[in-house]
């Protein structure tokens, strides 16, 4: 196969519209990050009671401490 149609301006013009698009996907994956809600607190209840699910590395404890933890201080401000 012959690449006669390939000159460096044609070269260089891919190697730019290939830099833009990264740009853009990074962008757009940056802008999803920025603006993702965090559900960390729910995800976390939902690992401690399901017993299927590994925890990686997270203690059981330490999540249902910190959860009381909260709930103490969301108590606590009520009062």
């Amino acid at each position: 196969m012959r690449f006669d149609f390939l000159t460096p301006e044609i070269f260089d013009l891919l190697v730019y519209l290939n830099l833009a698009v990264a740009v853009l996907l990074i962008a757009f994956r940056f802008y999803q990050d920025m603006t993702h809600v965090d559900n960390r607190e729910t995800s976390l209840r939902e690992m401690v009671h399901d017993e299927a699910s590994p925890t990686s590395g997270i203690d059981n404890d330490t999540i249902l401490c910190e959860q009381s933890s909260n709930d103490t201080q969301q108590m606590n401000q009520k009062q």
